[in-house]
């Protein structure tokens, strides 16, 4: 999912941005799509230098909520969760948690009521 998002050209045109990207496998910067790739070794070193007004969370469930707490640490308030749990954060960091299988039921309720 975080590499969809990260190549999904749509966000521009509605003023959104992503202009990085961690992975715990990425050992070296690569790109996806002019988007720059880094280990999360980096992850505080970015976030200091360069800010950041949403984190976006597109781990596994058993790694979601300590990154999101590891991304609040760094100083990113606002984050949009892509993982299979909801993110508990504390503070008055904003959390918008993103159910795909809640999703993918509500367009399955709506093919058999058609």
């Amino acid at each position: 999912i975080g590499r969809a998002l990260a190549s999904y050209q749509g966000f521009p045109n509605e003023g959104f941005y992503i202009r990085a990207a961690f992975d715990i496998e990425t050992r070296d910067t690569t790109l996806i799509n002019d988007v720059p790739l880094y280990s999360m070794d980096k992850l505080e070193e970015y976030i200091q230098a360069n800010g950041a007004d949403i984190a976006i969370i597109a781990t596994q469930k058993d790694s979601a909520q300590a990154v999101a707490e590891r991304v609040a640490k760094a100083g990113v308030k606002n984050f949009w969760n892509f993982a299979p749990m909801e993110l508990k954060l504390d503070g008055d960091n904003i959390v918008e948690n993103v159910s795909l299988s809640e999703s993918l039921n509500v367009l399955s309720y709506r093919i058999n009521n058609k």
